[in-house]
């Protein structure tokens, strides 16, 4: 595991496994760069692959008193890709990943060799999926915030509910997420993230109105057909919104695919990338 300082003095570690043209890989929520070791470790034989975790998550700086916003991460995002000064690369994007890296992408084209989009999304969440009001209010409360500080809820939840019946979620693997997430201080970065969804009126969602930009880029849009969150709903939107892009469903495969399924998920991601070399 690598680290760097960023200019708010936090430290954001990441890792970067392999040699060769580089990979992007952005995680969400409630995760890290762990989700995607096992498809790093295959990858790195073809491509050097580089995942950071975000402020919050991982063993990033885990601070108590950070807002935890999405233009933090999007500014810390943007610092780690200055560092990194790569001339080109091809990026994956996963959930909250989305949101964070699509800026820096909408601003650095001329870089981007492809773009793989994994169960994310760039828009209110009440737009396509099921997001009522209701539900909105029950996630802004005081119990809510109990529960996603106190009881781990998020990696405890959400991580069971999204999983897939392609492979089992067993203890040790749910564990992995679970445990980077100790204490109630170590938690608000969930809870940022869980205050984005609710923030409907947000400026972050107004990219929406950009993602036109993306139709000259090649993309993958790689999604797990199983997963109750971010459904094929969205799946479906992403396609009306880019019509040129490749679209690959995998069945019985959830929300966190890339762990689920990193061998299936690895073919057909290194057959896309030799595509746009």
């Amino acid at each position: 595991m690598k680290k760097i300082t960023l200019s708010n003095g936090l430290e954001m570690n990441y890792k970067d496994f392999g040699e060769g043209f580089p990979i992007i890989l952005v995680h969400g929520t409630p995760s890290s760069s762990d989700e995607f070791v096992n498809l790093m470790l295959i990858i790195k034989e073809k491509y050097r692959v580089i995942a950071c975790d975000h402020i919050g998550f991982g063993e990033s700086s885990k601070p108590s008193n950070y807002q935890y916003l999405i233009t933090q991460h999007q500014n810390n995002f943007n610092e780690f890709m200055a560092f990194l000064n790569l001339p080109r690369f091809h990026i994956i994007i996963h959930d909250f990943g989305g949101i964070i890296a699509l800026p820096y992408i909408l601003k650095n084209l001329n870089k981007v060799s492809s773009l793989v989009i994994c169960n994310s999304w760039a828009w209110k969440m009440s737009k396509i999926e099921y997001f009522p009001s209701w539900m909105r209010s029950l996630m802004a409360s005081n119990l809510a915030k109990y529960l996603y500080l106190h009881k781990n809820f998020s990696p405890r939840f959400f991580v069971k509910l999204a999983w897939g019946k392609f492979t089992i979620l067993n203890t040790e693997k749910h564990n992995i997420y679970i445990q980077k997430f100790k204490i109630p201080a170590e938690r608000h970065g969930t809870w940022g993230f869980a205050q984005a969804l609710v923030h409907e009126n947000s400026n972050i969602w107004k990219i929406e109105n950009e993602l036109s930009k993306l139709n000259g880029t090649k993309i993958l849009l790689l999604w797990g057909a199983a997963d109750p969150l971010i459904t094929l709903k969205s799946f479906n939107y992403w396609k009306l919104l880019l019509p040129n892009a490749k679209d690959i469903k995998l069945e019985k495969v959830g929300h966190f695919l890339l762990d689920e399924a990193p061998e299936l998920c690895a073919k057909e991601l290194i057959q896309f990338f030799q595509e746009n070399e």
